[in-house]
């Protein structure tokens, strides 16, 4: 759906102050609309986000333990972060 140019989807890192869960990348759904979004909507495109990148992230970072969390308010990949590979 990211590919339509409704919404896009990007991560930020968080060093986790104030979180339950610490350090992670904090997931955003940016909407690219001036109408207002309907509730069940937003919800059913960040669960469809959520199940994607939980699925992926595995496949893309064996071993790292990533997993997709909800955070307050928001959605956040937390696990092992390291860069434990050489460049």
């Amino acid at each position: 759906p990211e590919s339509d140019g409704l919404f896009d989807v990007g991560a930020t890192y968080s060093t986790g102050l104030g979180s339950r869960y610490g350090e992670g990348y904090v997931i955003e759904v940016r909407w690219a609309t001036l109408s207002k979004i309907p509730e069940t909507l937003v919800m059913e495109s960040e669960s469809a986000v959520e199940n994607i990148l939980n699925s992926r992230l595995s496949e893309e970072f064996p071993g790292k333990n990533l997993r997709v969390v909800h955070d307050g308010d928001v959605m956040k990949i937390v696990g092992d972060l390291s860069l434990n590979e050489p460049l």
